[in-house]
């Protein structure tokens, strides 16, 4: 398993070629992975600090390399989506 990697897509497929290797959250052509749903995982943490009493969050995203980033990045959270 390979998590959060920044190695290149070459890099990776080189390791796939020789190696099981599963990716978590990152696609690479040719090698199985695994996606979460970071809509759903959002939504959820939101619920969960509003439920507690929170009223303001702030998202801290990785490296800007992370593969994952833009997509977290899209979930900007907006009052009509967190109530």
């Amino acid at each position: 398993m390979l998590c959060a990697s920044l190695l290149s897509d070459d890099t990776i497929a080189e390791l796939a070629a020789v190696t099981p290797l599963v990716l978590i959250n990152r696609i690479v052509p040719g090698v199985s992975s695994v996606l979460m749903d970071s809509a759903s995982g959002m939504d959820q943490v939101v619920a969960r600090l509003e439920s507690l009493g929170h009223e303001d969050y702030v998202y801290l995203g990785g490296p800007a390399a992370a593969c994952s980033l833009g997509p977290r990045e899209s979930l900007r959270v907006t009052p009509s989506r967190s109530r």
